[in-house]
């Protein structure tokens, strides 16, 4: 069975400490009313998730979440934000990725299949470049704005219907005020998960 090592109260309610399971997976922290509160669950692959289990779960982003914090993945790379069932990211998060082209992401996540992507309001660095837009299951949709930085001048393009990009193109007043609509939420949302 599972093994408990830790504080609890005079009714044996679990107060903190390390919950061993069989299957090798274990969780370091705090429990409240018997349940895992603040902590670190850990797999025996090597992954963790570092934060804050939500009980009851909230609404955030018109996705269900029940966890806030960082899940690390076994090749080091991580993402920061809200959860669904364990390692799903869902709703507003961060990426750090290692060993691919992309190398950060931030904005509304959604995991699908076993899958996360961006699904929503999302930037992706990729080298030098920022790609701002609408992503869906993982992709950019639509008009596609693409910065040399994080605060560099955009330029458009356009992804034709056999999914090759075409532009640059400079932006319309349309295109300038879609950019600023969607680089004003991912900051003002960045700022917001900071606090």
């Amino acid at each position: 069975g599972n093994t408990f090592t830790g504080m609890c109260d005079s009714s044996n309610q679990l107060l903190w400490g390390v919950t061993e399971y069989k299957s090798g997976e274990y969780y370091a922290g705090h429990y409240k009313d018997g349940l895992r509160e603040t902590g670190t669950y850990f797999w025996s692959d090597g992954e963790k998730m570092k934060g804050t289990f939500l009980e009851p779960s909230m609404e955030q982003d018109g996705f269900e979440v029940n966890f806030i914090g960082v899940y690390t993945f076994a090749d080091g790379a991580e993402h920061s934000g809200y959860f669904k069932g364990g390692g799903n990211p869902t709703g507003f998060g961060m990426s750090s990725y290692v060993g691919e082209d992309r190398s950060f992401e931030a904005g509304i996540f959604n995991t699908k299949n076993g899958k996360f992507g961006l699904e929503g309001y999302g930037v992706r660095v990729v080298g030098d470049y920022w790609y701002w837009g609408f992503w869906q299951s993982g992709a950019i949709i639509g008009s596609t704005y693409r910065t040399l930085d994080a605060d560099g001048d955009p330029v458009k393009f356009t992804r034709s219907s056999n999914g090759d990009l075409n532009g640059p193109y400079n932006l319309n007043s349309g295109d300038n005020d879609r950019f600023d609509t969607i680089v004003s939420y991912i900051q003002k949302r960045l700022s917001k998960y900071e606090e």
